[in-house]
């Protein structure tokens, strides 16, 4: 037995689906903007997210540069230091050197000041030697002729036994010798 539909009934069948329709149609107008946003804000997100961990490894690699860095500024200093001692090393083999072909001998070498000046290096020293008054001025001429610029300030002469050509001396002794780059 067929089911037989009136045509008022057929009129609100099809009135109902065209409401429907146009309330899905309406959903649709409306809520198709806020889906494309959501879209759009979840793209937009997933970017961020992608910029956010490559940003992050950037900066991980920028502090495993800034660590490397730091280890190499501390052995850096460690070779000025040694750099350091080298010259100073040197400077004392040179007046070594000096006293020894001058025949002064030397009682003390106390370093004042040790630093860097307008591209030198520069080294103050405190000198207490024992010679005869030629021994002495053989031992400043031969500063004169060592590598480097070497002045002496302050002599100080002393004879404390005036029977004998031996003399106590203090002197200060400076040296600026070029930093090799």
């Amino acid at each position: 037995m067929p089911i037989r539909i009136t045509r008022s009934q057929k009129i609100s069948i099809l009135y109902s689906l065209g409401l429907i329709i146009l309330f899905i149609l309406v959903v649709l107008l409306i809520y198709n903007p806020l889906i494309n946003n959501t879209i759009k804000k979840r793209r937009k997100l997933l970017m961020s997210e992608l910029t956010f961990r490559k940003h992050t490894t950037e900066i991980d690699e920028i502090k495993r540069i800034e660590e490397e860095n730091i280890v190499f500024q501390e052995e850096l200093e460690k070779f000025t230091g040694i750099y350091k001692e080298k010259m100073t090393s040197s400077i004392l083999n040179s007046l070594l050197k000096a006293s020894n072909r001058s025949g002064v001998e030397f009682i003390s070498i106390e370093p004042l000041d040790i630093r860097e000046k307008n591209g030198f290096q520069y080294l103050k020293l405190q000198v207490k030697t024992k010679s005869g008054f030629h021994e002495m001025g053989r031992f400043l001429s031969e500063i004169r002729i060592l590598k480097g610029l070497f002045f002496v300030d302050n002599i100080e002469l002393e004879n404390t036994d005036k029977t004998s050509n031996v003399i106590s001396s203090k002197l200060e002794i400076s040296v600026y010798i070029p930093i090799e780059e």
